[in-house]
């Protein structure tokens, strides 16, 4: 290994983890796509068929078109509806999550345009209700034990945070980098039952 763990000059150890934030939506992609080939997910299903919040929308809106980002949601994480939720249960669970998503109006009628979303995280609760396991399970007994990624967690605690690298922001106003003002905390992870398929990994 090379480089430092922070700008104070710690060196950098295989001991050290990160949160990978977007690098999840690979596993999280992989989930989905392992339920399609053992035959619990069609890549063509509407997503009410497995989240019945989304029965309500004015598009039918697909697996595929989650996994393409093709389906007119958003990364708004300050929704009305995601706002809602968590003022009323800040202890809510990924499909709590996923539902709230469903809430918002979508951006463009699914499968017309491309925009970077919520949709792993929408994906994270299909796959919960496919399998009938919770996601971070599922990703444990199918994907990380397997490969055997033993420093990789969806569900990190205290420990986890003893041995993570610090985190920085970059500031595109100065262009300069300062310590994130959240400290190790993913603002994406929005409550602690909430297994976010698209930013909540911690690796190494």
């Amino acid at each position: 290994l090379a480089g430092n763990a922070d700008r104070a000059g710690h060196p950098l150890t295989d001991r050290h983890v990160f949160w990978i934030y977007s690098g999840t939506k690979l596993l999280t992609a992989v989930a989905v796509l392992q339920l399609w080939e053992r035959g619990k997910i069609a890549l063509d299903d509407p997503v009410s068929r497995y989240l019945p919040a989304y029965a309500g929308l004015s598009d039918s809106l697909q697996i595929k078109h989650l996994l393409t980002m093709t389906g007119g949601l958003s990364y708004d994480i300050h929704s009305p509806s995601l706002t809602a939720l968590l003022r009323e249960n800040p202890n809510c669970t990924t499909r709590q999550v996923a539902e709230a998503i469903a809430g918002e109006p979508l951006r463009f009628s699914p499968g017309s345009h491309f925009l970077y979303s919520l949709s792993a995280d929408v994906l994270g609760a299909v796959c919960e209700a496919a399998s009938d396991i919770e996601f971070a399970d599922y990703l444990d007994q199918n994907i990380l034990t397997p490969l055997g990624m033993s420093n990789s967690s969806m569900r990190p605690g205290e420990t986890w945070f003893s041995r993570m690298a610090q985190q920085y922001v970059y500031d595109s106003d100065t262009d300069t980098v300062r310590e994130n003002p959240e400290g190790l905390r993913n603002s994406l992870v929005l409550s602690p039952r909430f297994i976010s398929g698209g930013a909540g990994l911690i690796s190494n």
